[in-house]
């Protein structure tokens, strides 16, 4: 008879005792995983495999269900209110701009600027690409201006840069 090892998740008896104190694992996820039926084609396999390697076809493998442990969860109101809030409070950053381009746009219609610049010779392109570069600088120092408020302790595991490009390119 060959030696062999097999331990998909059986666990280790060595392993220390999970205690709930420590930390709070996921229990939903935990439940699905117990009463889905993959725990118990797991341990069929497991048993089919022993029976096998040991040609004793009584042998048993009791399955048990032992929570992996993790860190200590830290709660943090601050960080669940930052999570809900921050996506409205950049939405209601970037409105006024839009608001005020979209007004300046239409005024420009009424008022027929654009038709005196193009009987005066301008083209489409210079007058969309003067929108869009004077769209870009406001964007640009409202971007920075937003970053710059957040990086004063409110981010601090995140790259700044990433935080910034991803300010600019929502706006």
């Amino acid at each position: 008879m060959s030696k062999f090892s097999y331990s998909q998740g059986i666990p280790d008896q060595e392993n220390p005792v999970w205690e709930p104190q420590v930390a709070a694992p996921d229990l939903l996820s935990y439940l699905r995983y117990q009463h889905n039926g993959f725990s118990f084609v797991q341990n069929l396999l497991a048993q089919q495999i022993l029976a096998f390697k040991t040609q004793d076809y009584n042998a048993m493998i009791a399955m048990m269900l032992q929570p992996m442990q993790t860190d200590t969860s830290i709660y943090d109101p601050f960080g669940q209110a930052l999570g809900v809030l921050l996506p409205l409070f950049l939405l209601l950053a970037y409105i006024p701009p839009v608001y005020n381009m979209t007004f300046k746009i239409v005024r420009e219609k009424e008022t027929r600027a654009k038709e005196t610049m193009r009987i005066m010779g301008m083209t489409d392109l210079p007058y969309w690409m003067s929108w869009f570069i004077f769209f870009t600088c406001i964007n640009t120092i409202l971007t920075t201006l937003s970053w710059g408020i957040l990086l004063i302790k409110v981010v601090n595991y995140s790259q700044p840069m990433y935080l910034w490009i991803f300010f600019w390119l929502y706006g």
